[in-house]
């Protein structure tokens, strides 16, 4: 008796033994089968948001569609299945099953806006089946381990650096100036985004043609953000104390893409611009100034001394807040021009949102030209904080309401060019504190914005110059080369002691010669959506 109970209860120890083993190798699979799901998720949802962008790379292997499933048994080179396969899942196996699905919707997770991204979230499950060692006489051999892993596209609001879009071309950034070419002060940690996958995507010369030393937060360095390469940081480029050469990084969506391009207005050009004395309505000029009105213009604007613009009779022109709808060949500001936004008080005032907005409709665009923003002539400074200088000429202040502190780097007074955006309206900052957009390049044709040297210009917003789509929208753009991408901002010359520009730059390409000398002051503010990897 005795010995029949000691063996009974040496068997069921026996037992317990062998289902503890079991099922602590079980639980120890389940473990290593979560994380391969886990990775194999996260590199999907990057190729996600890479196809997005139209930036897929080639070894990607899969097309996402929302609703489908893709087995890795029948499609083993798909990303997601390869990962898996590196974590120790391969579902060409038959003790492995790796199924990729795109489900449309995921519980407590929200989604980009509408029409963003084609397809938003990606769903991994990993079963394997396990042995049964110790335990296979009480339930049947082998077990399924399974996991899964949900992750998608998110877009958040985020700060908006200086951003080259273009996902393919070899010298995105191509900068053969000499030093201090482009200067960046402040705003977000990343102060420069390359968004090519090219290896060469960044071509910089030898000396010191990126200066992000006074860049980010804290102003003691910016990061300089690259997705393809270079690998590691130019002698051309200086990040200061706090900044880096960050490599890889993943693209940076444009933060623009939803922004809407204007309507066509009224065509205004012919009884505008009209002429305006001494100090009326901020104009600083003694000879007077051109006064213009929001509105369409097919021919475009040009401002210079001289009879070689359509009609502009005088040198130094004045703007209405508002936004400027520009045909033929967009805005040109010649030799010795000078621009200002008007003020202040009645029509003076103009629309209301405190600055103006040029879009550039086809391929005309913004040319600054050599030596614009210098004068020959006695022309009223432009007071940085607003009001009336010595002469009692008003001028419009830099800072909108209720918006934060010029930043010290920027002079109390501007003698040459001075152009503020909107501070609200369809497109001013949607927070009303910083400038909006200040140029917006139509999306459907390729152009080549020009801000050469000579002068001295501030510029106070959103300069947004990309072709994406025939239509004219910002979503899933074309391909380069096939209406996509086209757009290069040019930067050269010779500038005097001093040019501004503060908000942001996105573009398609940046190429600068000579020595530009331009200081960026970055928006800091975070409003604009960006596409990031969800888990």
């Amino acid at each position: 008796m005795l010995l029949s109970f000691g063996l009974m209860v040496g068997l069921f120890l026996l037992a317990f033994v062998g289902l503890a083993t079991d099922y602590s190798n079980f639980w120890y699979h389940r473990q290593l089968v979560q994380s391969a799901a886990d990775a194999a998720c996260q590199a999907g949802a990057m190729d996600l948001m890479l196809y997005a962008e139209s930036a897929s790379t080639p070894s990607m292997n899969f097309v996402p569609q929302a609703g489908s499933t893709i087995s890795c048994s029948s499609a083993p080179t798909a990303v997601p299945c390869v990962i898996a396969k590196y974590n120790g899942y391969d579902g060409t196996l038959a003790s492995n099953n790796v199924v990729v699905s795109f489900p449309a919707t995921i519980p407590g997770y929200t989604p980009p806006p509408k029409g963003w991204v084609p397809v938003p979230n990606i769903q991994v499950d990993i079963t394997e089946q396990v042995p049964r060692y110790f335990s296979q006489l009480l339930t049947p051999n082998p077990m399924a381990v399974h996991a899964v892993a949900k992750c998608g596209l998110i877009a958040p609001p985020g700060p908006v650096p200086i951003i080259a879009l273009h996902p393919t071309d070899p010298s995105t950034i191509n900068m053969s100036g000499t030093q201090n070419s482009i200067s960046v002060i402040g705003g977000p940690q990343t102060s420069v985004q390359v968004n090519s996958s090219n290896a060469n995507g960044v071509s910089a010369g030898s000396l010191t043609t990126v200066d992000l030393s006074k860049a980010g937060p804290s102003k003691t360095g910016g990061d300089f953000a690259v997705y393809g390469g270079t690998a590691t940081k130019p002698s051309s480029v200086a990040v200061g104390t706090t900044g880096s050469w960050d490599y890889p990084i993943p693209p940076i969506s444009d933060p623009y893409q939803a922004v809407a391009e204007p309507a066509q207005p009224a065509d205004v050009s012919k009884t505008s611009p009209f002429q305006v004395t001494y100090a009326a309505d901020g104009c600083p000029d003694p000879s007077g100034c051109d006064e213009y009105v929001p509105g369409y213009y097919p021919k475009g604007i040009c401002v210079k001394q001289g009879g070689s613009c359509l009609k502009d009779k005088a040198t130094t022109a004045i703007f209405e807040p508002g936004v400027y709808f520009l045909g033929g060949n967009g805005l040109q500001l010649l030799s010795q021009s000078i621009v200002r936004v008007t003020c202040c008080g009645g029509q003076a005032d103009g629309d209301g949102s405190g600055g103006v907005m040029f879009f550039f409709s086809g391929t005309g665009s913004l040319n600054v030209n050599s030596n614009s923003g210098t004068h020959t002539r006695l022309v009223d400074t432009y007071v940085v904080a607003g009001g009336a200088n010595a002469n009692g000429v008003q001028s419009r202040a830099l800072r909108c309401p209720g918006g934060a502190p010029n930043q010290p780097e920027i002079p109390a007074t501007i003698d040459g060019n001075v152009l503020l955006a909107p501070c609200s309206g369809t497109y001013g900052d949607p927070l009303g504190q910083y400038r909006g957009f200040l140029y917006f390049q139509d999306r459907s044709a390729a152009a080549a914005p020009s801000w050469q040297g000579g002068g001295t210009t501030l510029a106070a917003g959103f300069m947004y110059f990309h072709q994406c789509r025939a239509d004219g929208t910002g979503l899933h753009c074309s391909a380069p080369g096939s209406g996509g991408y086209g757009t290069s901002f040019n930067m050269g010359g010779n500038p005097g002691s001093g040019s501004y520009a503060v908000g942001s730059l996105v573009t398609d390409k940046i190429v600068t010669s000579g020595n530009p000398g331009i200081s960026m002051i970055l928006n800091p503010n975070k409003f604009y959506p960006q596409l990031k990897v969800a888990f």
